[in-house]
């Protein structure tokens, strides 16, 4: 639509009006061509790149020829096209995409917004500490790339997307919004020129393990590839920080020994007022008033690679994740069980084990060539050791049997007595426990 010689057009991920000024000193003052393969060009005012048909499109065949033939077009070599919030990489005649926060940090009220994120912590104040300092982090060292994540997960209407809402507010242009879909995509654009990014219910039961790898890529790697419609694909420093939020019990699934998110399990929903009061305070001025309190918080030594502290919404992330023989040796090792760790053949702890999935209601149960491979994998806590001799009644056979490291062999009894003592008694406290529990 033409309006005095400026076509309006809607572009960019906040659904921005940007004017265009077609005229032919209005396109060279504002593209430049992005040389290199896969050419495009850099819309200088916005920051962004567009195809040539998007820029022929829009300001007319006629006038892209000229421009694109002419000597006098600002060309600019794609490797010196950076986005680089250090500001220190971007050099020789180059451009930086990256342009500076637009909000300022203004001393004010910004209790109510804390209040709500220290209920986002189940009032721990040392979880409180690290996700603020998480926060402050990056906005302190521009730049920053945090290799952890928040998981924020938990019911319906408890302020999850309040509070993230003021954070994305301080980052504006170079924070994004993403769902299941745009992970899945072949297209990535909002990955480009971020900061700031909330994962909204990126990950379903279903594919959860499937998510998993990429989810952790995009919080460690240094460098992504950037996949835009009708662009070539072209590469971009990740300094984007993540939070995921989600309204299931199992949003990701954390390994054993986890070492990228921190997890929090929200609380009951509060009154209505509680919440508009936390919006009011957000809607005038609490975004730059938070800016300021995370600009001036002491975050001593914490750094991009401090770990999360484990809570015990994060312990039974872990515990839901786990797999079936994982959970079982774990709680196994654990003292949860009612049978005792003690030496027993591999194919007993099996037969136990299948007993327990019945009784836990698991459906799928691993092979018994699995189960073995896992035993020797439980943080060096089990050790299997083959051709073990023991007796049943005067004959006396071999097998693999699982020790666990603090098992001793009494003094004074042969190891073939001990082993087979020790298997009797094992399949007695596993035959008691089938009779009580009835798996």
């Amino acid at each position: 639509m033409l309006n005095g010689g400026v076509l309006d057009i809607n572009r960019g991920e906040k659904g921005d009006s940007i004017g265009i000024d077609i005229s032919y000193e209005g396109v060279q003052k504002r593209f430049a061509v992005a040389v290199g393969k896969g050419a495009c060009i850099l819309d200088k005012d916005t920051r962004t790149f567009l195809s040539s048909t998007d820029l022929s499109t829009t300001v007319g065949n006629e006038i892209y020829r000229k421009y694109i033939n002419d000597p006098v077009t600002t060309r600019i070599p794609k490797d010196n096209i950076v986005f680089d919030p250090t500001s220190t990489a971007h050099e020789n005649g180059g451009f930086n995409t990256f342009n500076g926060l637009k909000i300022k940090p203004v001393k004010g009220e910004c209790s109510k917004l804390l209040e709500l994120l220290l209920l986002m912590c189940e009032q721990n104040n040392i979880v409180f500490e690290w996700v603020l300092r998480w926060f402050a982090y990056p906005l302190k060292n521009p730049g920053a790339k945090m290799r952890t994540a928040i998981v924020i997960h938990g019911g319906e209407g408890v302020g999850k997307n309040l509070i993230l809402s003021a954070i994305e507010g301080i980052y504006g242009e170079y924070s994004s919004i993403i769902t299941q879909n745009d992970l899945k995509s072949d297209f990535n654009g909002w990955a480009s020129r971020k900061l700031f990014v909330i994962g909204n219910e990126v990950s379903t039961r279903r594919g959860m393990y499937e998510q998993s790898g990429p989810m952790k890529n995009m919080i460690t790697e240094p460098e992504w590839n950037i996949n835009e419609k009708n662009i070539n694909v072209r590469k971009e420093k990740n300094y984007a920080n993540f939070v995921f939020t989600s309204n299931h019990l199992q949003p990701v699934a954390p390994d054993h020994d986890d070492r990228r998110y921190q997890v929090l399990w929200t609380p009951p929903k509060k009154d209505k007022d509680f919440y508009d009061s936390v919006a009011r305070e957000r809607d005038n001025g609490g975004i730059a008033a938070l800016y300021y309190y995370l600009m001036s918080l002491d975050i001593g030594s914490f750094n991009e690679f401090t770990e999360p502290v484990m809570t015990r919404a994060k312990n039974d992330l872990i515990q839901l994740s786990m797999k079936s023989d994982e959970r079982f040796i774990s709680c196994w090792l654990a003292g949860e069980l009612t049978v005792q760790v003690k030496p027993c053949l591999t194919d007993d702890l099996y037969k136990y084990y299948q007993q327990w999935c019945k009784r836990e209601g698991e459906k799928f149960h691993v092979s018994l060539t699995e189960f073995g491979t896992r035993i020797g994998k439980c943080d060096c806590q089990l050790i299997k050791l083959k051709n073990q001799r023991y007796r049943v009644g005067m004959r006396e056979y071999k097998g693999t049997f699982v020790f666990h490291l603090d098992s001793e062999q009494p003094d004074g009894m042969s190891k073939v007595d001990w082993l087979t003592r020790c298997r009797k008694e094992f399949q007695d406290a596993v035959k008691d426990w089938v009779e009580v529990f009835g798996a």
